[in-house]
């Protein structure tokens, strides 16, 4: 037989129980997910209640995917429990027994009995559909007795974190450059991103684009999403002599090869720069080279190229003759290639700016 009590009296009971937590607000309540409740005669906290998610990805989650997840709450003092949780990623939706506030908070609309000492809810969360790891979920429980009273019901909190998976692909090479070159050797250098599968990497090069010869870099295996430093010192070249070279990088996704460059080897001795006597004066020079064509009677197109096989912009006037003047005062110190071009013949020739 239940006793009526005075209305002053319940409408007390019920402006308190507005402000209850979990099972005392049947409904659920938002923002406790991080501080929980307690105080006063509302709940107290215990670490005997636990909370749990199942069904992550272990090796994190795939962006925009939807997952199917569980929150468990347990206690094995406590016949019911409750729960407010919100995430810092991605998006939540509603299941039986739950309601949303916005789309990162989730609560329960009404005390669930516990069964084994567990309660358990069903949702869905969809992962960031842009980079964002790790993401947390921050999950208030409360394990009650469900006799409507908050003395003696237990509430903890808990974060679980997941990050977003691992992906790989091929490595992609951001810079290759050549230095160091001397008559027999010159060192080549890349940039090269492993793109999160262990990656090898080596030099190919050779007097012609079908290369033919192969050196390792240093290092000559790595890993990881970021830049790595990679470099060849090849050695055995022949001077005077252009050769070309890329860079080839692998990993379990596949193998890649930087673009086609060349460099120049320098020449053994200065003499080797003239391949007509009479072609260059002065060589070496430093601020105007004198270049005396085999055919006086036709003007040429000149192309004059850096040690890399880059061209360079070098002002040149016809004298008359057959003869020209090229103002090499902005070169920088180095070997470089003319290449001369008429209606007749091609030739090239090596000069050394000082």
């Amino acid at each position: 037989m239940k006793l009526k009590m005075p209305l002053s009296i319940s409408s007390a009971i019920v402006s308190v129980a507005v402000v209850l937590f979990f099972s005392s607000s049947n409904s659920g309540v938002t923002g406790k997910s991080t501080s929980g409740c307690g105080g006063g005669n509302c709940h107290q906290p215990d670490t005997a209640t636990n909370m749990t998610i199942t069904g992550l990805p272990p090796s994190g989650y795939v962006q925009g995917q939807t997952y199917t997840l569980q929150l468990m709450v347990s206690n094995l003092q406590k016949l019911g429990a409750g729960f407010n949780m919100t995430v810092n990623g991605g998006s939540l939706t509603a299941s039986a027994g739950t309601q949303l506030n916005g789309l990162q908070e989730l609560y329960h609309t009404s005390t669930k009995p516990m069964v084994a000492g567990m309660a358990t809810w069903a949702f869905n969360w969809t992962a960031p559909s842009t980079g964002f790891s790790p993401v947390v979920f921050f999950i208030a429980g409360n394990a009650v007795n469900m006799n409507n009273n908050p003395q003696n019901d237990a509430f903890d909190t808990e974060q679980v974190s997941v990050s977003s998976a691992v992906t790989s692909s091929v490595p992609t090479i951001t810079s290759v450059s050549v230095n160091s070159i001397t008559p027999n050797s010159a060192t080549i250098n890349g940039m090269v991103i492993a793109n999160n599968s262990a990656t090898t990497c080596s030099i190919e090069y050779g007097t012609t684009m079908a290369y033919g010869n192969t050196a390792s870099t240093t290092p000559s295996s790595f890993s990881g999403v970021s830049n790595t430093a990679v470099s060849a010192s090849l050695s055995s070249l022949s001077a005077s002599t252009t050769y070309h070279y890329r860079i080839k990088a692998s990993n379990a996704n596949g193998t890649v090869y930087s673009n086609d460059a060349v460099f120049i080897t320098y020449p053994s001795s200065v003499a080797e720069t003239n391949i007509n006597n009479a072609l260059f004066f002065p060589n070496p020079c430093t601020d105007v080279l004198l270049y005396t064509a085999k055919e006086t009677n036709t003007q040429l197109q000149f192309a004059v190229l850096n040690a890399m096989g880059q061209y360079q912009n070098v002002p040149i006037i016809y004298l008359g003759q057959g003869r020209y003047q090229l103002q090499t005062s902005q070169l920088l110190p180095g070997i470089y290639r003319v290449v001369t071009q008429s209606n007749a013949h091609k030739e090239f020739a090596l000069f050394l700016k000082q």
